[in-house]
């Protein structure tokens, strides 16, 4: 059995997908998710990809911060940062009132991407009949 609140956001959900097809081209939903797939060689629900919309959201943001907000096990969110940081998504900046603590934030090309595709997402979206 459903709680209300699960009910209402299948509801929600359903009714979302119900207008897809009266937005002019369905299809374009999945060539605005390609491209962040294509481009950062991540799954869109991937627990990698969540990290870096934290880190988007939030901006400069501490290991500890991070990890806290993504509610990942300690193990398997050090594992995803090192592939983050490896592939040139995420980098160190540094925190400038104190050299020693350690900042994240997305590249510069990976924080472009990300708000480029949003922005499309957003223009979509804003012609779906209400």
């Amino acid at each position: 059995m459903l709680t209300a609140k699960a009910k209402d956001v299948l509801d929600t959900e359903l009714g979302f997908l119900k207008q897809w097809p009266k937005s002019g081209n369905p299809r374009d939903l999945d060539i605005f998710l390609g491209q962040i797939v294509h481009h950062l060689k991540l799954k869109i629900f991937s627990p990698e990809y969540t990290l870096l919309l934290g880190l988007f959201s939030n901006g400069h943001m501490s290991g500890t911060e991070l990890k806290d907000w993504s509610n990942l096990p300690h193990a398997s969110f050090y594992i995803k940062l090192k592939r983050l940081i490896s592939e040139g998504h995420v980098c160190d900046v540094g925190d400038s009132s104190d050299h020693r603590k350690a900042r994240l934030a997305l590249s510069d090309t990976t924080r472009q991407l990300i708000s480029d595709v949003h922005g499309e997402l957003e223009a979509w979206a804003g012609k779906l009949p209400a």
